[in-house]
């Protein structure tokens, strides 16, 4: 599960760089029994070829 809440609907980013942007992903584990939950940050960014969104 993730979510991005924060991204404007719009704007310009530079080709290759981070947007500025992140996302969050809820992580999930479980070791004897014990369930872990964990918010990871993810950074928003548009590969090289400006042709794709990719988290880092």
């Amino acid at each position: 599960m993730a979510r991005c809440d924060r991204i404007p609907e719009l704007f310009t980013a530079k080709v290759g760089q981070n947007t500025g942007c992140r996302c969050q992903e809820l992580s999930w584990s479980c070791h004897d029994d014990d369930d872990d939950f964990e918010w990871r940050d993810w950074h928003v960014r548009i590969d090289e070829e400006g042709g794709y969104v990719t988290f880092a």
